[in-house]
């Protein structure tokens, strides 16, 4: 089983997921505000909301990201929904970071990562079945 193409993915995400923890220390370093400052703690949770996030989304991407490499043929597929993820979550990762609330990067990267999901599940699926 080669997985070279995740390999790559996934250090890619490594380095986003660091980049998002050393954000949040960052903003630990400097004191965590209290509830009171409802402003300046709303930020805070956004930071930290944003590595959460990127947490729980990456490892099911990859794994998925992985059974595509072993199901599919098409090297530029896979690098085509590697790709999609990628931006959808430092996009997502960025919005959260910068803005509380709403905000484009984070719309338009929860939109990707779903894309990316249902997309990737159904390409697993219908390479299995060889139908791809």
């Amino acid at each position: 089983m080669a997985m070279q193409i995740t390999a790559v993915y996934t250090a890619l995400f490594g380095l986003l997921m660091l980049a998002l923890a050393i954000v949040v220390v960052k903003q630990r370093m400097a004191g965590a505000p209290s509830p009171e400052d409802r402003d300046a703690y709303a930020k805070f949770d956004s930071i930290v909301r944003a590595h959460g996030n990127a947490a729980e989304y990456v490892p099911i991407s990859l794994l998925l990201l992985l059974a595509l490499e072993n199901s599919v043929a098409n090297p530029l597929l896979i690098h085509a929904f590697g790709i999609l993820l990628l931006v959808s979550r430092v996009g997502h990762g960025y919005g959260m970071a910068t803005v509380v609330g709403r905000s484009v990067g984070r719309f338009y990267g929860t939109i990707g990562s779903w894309v990316y999901l249902l997309a990737a599940s159904l390409a697993v699926l219908l390479g299995q079945a060889g139908l791809i």
